[in-house]
């Protein structure tokens, strides 16, 4: 579960966010500070995305236009357009990168999944989020299986359907259980 507190500082309009969200600041003369754990973003005339979720050891800021300023501390960081900055937890350190693909990190709003190398073990963790489902693995080889590529009208049924063509797996769904296996 992500939990960000989100504040209009002129304003002081305080808010929750679960959950993977993308927020734009429509006013620039008004400061968006965003705490996500430790780290604080500040937002100036931006669209953006963040990552972060209170069980994973990172957290990412993807920056699709305007400027962000990322903190941890004393550490600190200035996105501009197609950067990203990695929160390592365990370390209280910012990781920042320029991307080719920023484009990426905004495309489950247009109903789209997209997957860089993935292991399945990673996607399962995705569903879970997105579909409150739990992912079960028959075997440790299914686990490992990596994945690159976009997903269109991304249902349940489509991604593990679309999954289980493009790879050696077999799976069978009981509730909101799906249970994944080799095929043999």
């Amino acid at each position: 579960m992500c939990l960000l507190n989100v504040l209009f500082v002129n304003r002081l309009l305080v808010s929750q966010l679960e959950q993977i969200k993308v927020i734009s600041q429509q006013h620039e003369a008004q400061i968006l500070l965003v705490v996500l754990i430790s780290l604080l973003c500040q937002l100036l005339g931006t669209s953006f995305n963040v990552k972060a979720y209170e069980e994973d050891n990172q957290a990412v800021v993807t920056l699709f236009q305007g400027k962000v300023k990322t903190s941890v501390g004393r550490d600190e960081a200035f996105l501009l357009p197609d950067q990203a900055v990695t929160y390592l937890k365990n370390k209280g350190q910012l990781k920042k990168s320029t991307l080719n693909d920023a484009y990426r990190a905004c495309l489950w709003r247009n109903n789209e999944l997209a997957f860089n190398d993935e292991a399945l073990s990673e996607i399962a963790v995705l569903l879970n989020r997105m579909y409150n489902i739990q992912v079960v693995f028959k075997s440790e080889k299914v686990k490992a299986l990596r994945f690159t590529g976009v997903i269109t009208n991304n249902s349940l049924d489509n991604i593990i359907e679309l999954i289980s063509l493009t790879s050696p797996i077999i799976y069978t769904s009981k509730g909101d259980t799906i249970i994944i296996d080799e095929k043999k």
